[in-house]
């Protein structure tokens, strides 16, 4: 008898077991095609990792519906499968995180599955390289060695010793034919070989294919943000630019009344700023005096910022009392919501700049352009008033290429956490 019920009484434990070990042969053969296990440490990020194990979980769930209503054997309580399908994700999630968590500790603190790394190359990327390799030793990434020119000898002594895993050619600049002898080498004595891409090789990473009769195109695209992408991150930008107006909705009161009774002059003032190419009226809570941007060019004198086309300063003369406050706490970037729900801009992305200084872009530096400005960035999250320019570009230009709905959770998530340890860091 086919029907729907929450609990079946006396229901043998043969048939729960029988559906378990089929539910579970389902999702081992789903969590390794979805890439879920790994033989080396796992270094992606968890968002993505969760989502991963939430995809593959409702997948093999559908499997086991189907295969549910066309035997018509099993018992067929909705309730179980619902709840069994959300317990399935959230321990599932839960045991990935304290796995991740030792592994990370064993990685770091025992060397346990290290990748021992020949560092190829001595410039900036190779130094950065290895700062983050000594910074993040539970990423499993430990160089033994760092080569300014790439030496076959060399490399072959350090595999006759047993010393390295992998290499890491930190940039591209050697002849053609020396690439392809260490590639074949690599791959001959079974050394695993990556390389930092230069700014074009990195944009090459977004592709789509097509045909133009027996001729294959290739279509570089520079991020995910086409299409669906662009739809996605906008229905995300509405939807949590109101529940955020409505949990600040106290703090943003309390910011009219203060601003009200410090100075005179609007409550919020509109910015010009630069967005996507185009400029537009960026809201802030005024801090400032009225008409402070008359008073700049007396203060440029005293840029703090000479390494690029911003100005900063940080004692500057023009921030009144509450200003100083809500600045301090970035309080004043509240009123940029309106922006966001306005389609202006987005709560992750570049952070905007003024038109004159968008004037003295360099090249590279215009990339930045390609997407709607945002609240906060990568840029903010890593410390951007202690960031020269050029790396607040690189981290903008690296958000750009490798924008995903988790690296936007993430960037919020981390904003927040960061506003709440240290408010005058973010």
């Amino acid at each position: 008898d086919w029907r729907p019920i929450l609990f079946e009484q006396n229901l043998p434990f043969t048939r729960y077991l029988e559906i378990i070990l089929l539910a579970a042969l389902f999702l081992l053969v789903i969590f390794a095609l979805a890439g879920l296990y790994r033989p080396r440490i796992y270094r992606g990020h968890f968002v993505k990792e969760f989502f991963q194990i939430a995809i593959a979980i409702s997948a093999g769930f559908l499997i086991l519906l189907l295969y549910i209503f066309l035997s018509q054997r099993f018992f067929d309580s909705r309730f179980i499968l619902i709840a069994a399908w959300l317990l399935a994700i959230g321990l599932v999630g839960l045991a990935r995180t304290l796995i991740r968590g030792l592994q990370n500790y064993l990685v770091g603190q025992y060397d346990f599955g290290v990748d021992r790394v020949l560092l190829i190359g001595n410039d900036q990327a190779g130094m950065q390289i290895k700062h983050w390799a000594d910074k993040l030793p539970q990423r499993g990434y430990r160089i033994v060695k760092q080569l300014v020119d790439l030496d076959l000898s060399q490399i072959e002594e350090l595999m006759g010793n047993s010393q390295i895993d992998a290499v890491i050619l930190a940039n591209l600049d050697f002849p053609y034919q020396e690439l392809l002898v260490l590639i074949d080498f690599c791959v001959e004595h079974r050394l695993r070989f990556q390389f930092a891409p230069t700014l074009l090789q990195s944009t090459v990473s977004h592709i789509e294919t097509d045909t133009l009769g027996a001729v294959p195109l290739i279509e570089i695209k520079k991020t995910s943000l086409d299409g669906w992408g662009k739809i996605v991150k906008r229905v995300f930008d509405i939807v949590f630019s109101f529940i955020f107006l409505i949990i600040f909705a106290p703090v943003i009161l309390i910011i009219i009344l203060a601003i009200k009774w410090d100075s005179a002059g609007p409550i919020m003032v509109k910015l010009k700023r630069v967005s996507q190419g185009e400029e537009f009226g960026m809201y802030k809570f005024r801090s400032m005096v009225r008409n402070a941007h008359q008073h700049k060019v007396d203060l440029m004198a005293f840029n703090e910022r000479a390494d690029g086309p911003l100005f900063k300063m940080k004692n500057d003369p023009r921030i009144t009392r509450v200003g100083r406050f809500i600045r301090r706490h970035h309080l004043d970037e509240i009123a940029q919501i309106f922006n966001v729900l306005r389609g202006q801009m987005s709560l992750v992305g570049p952070r905007p700049h003024e038109p004159e200084e968008v004037a003295h872009y360099q090249k590279n530096h215009r990339q930045t352009l390609f997407l709607k400005s945002g609240i906060t960035g990568l840029a903010q999250i890593n410390g951007a008033s202690d960031l020269s320019f050029e790396q607040e570009v690189k981290l903008d230009t690296y958000y750009i290429e490798n924008w995903s709905l988790g690296l936007d959770l993430k960037i919020l998530t981390r904003t927040f956490l960061k506003f709440f340890r240290d408010p005058g860091a973010t």
